[in-house]
């Protein structure tokens, strides 16, 4: 073996080790992201479920209590007015609109 190709191995073995490196910093950022977005994940069907829940839970404005489909037309009228009240929807002339606020 002469002297090129000693320096051409050393060469080598050095890039091996670099490569070998880099592909084991790579497997742990790898493993760092796999493990971020497992929890990601399990936080957001927590917060999705917890919502859901919540959103069981509503309890709709009624004189009775309790909102059906036998409900008079007024509370199903004030439902529908206290779900887009924030957003400012309400129908022009509408007199009840005014009584309430």
């Amino acid at each position: 073996m002469n002297s090129m190709d000693r320096k051409r191995i050393a060469e080598i073995e050095r890039l091996l080790k670099i490569a070998i490196d880099e592909l084991s910093s790579m497997e742990r950022q790898r493993q760092f992201l796999i493990d971020q977005i497992s929890s990601l994940k399990r936080e957001r069907e927590s917060l999705l479920h917890s919502a859901a829940i919540k959103e069981s839970l509503v309890q709709y404005p009624s004189t009775s209590g309790n909102l059906t489909q036998s409900s008079s037309g007024d509370e199903k009228i004030r439902l529908f007015h206290s779900l887009f009240a924030a957003a400012k929807m309400y129908m022009p002339g509408d007199s009840r609109v005014a009584e309430e606020n």
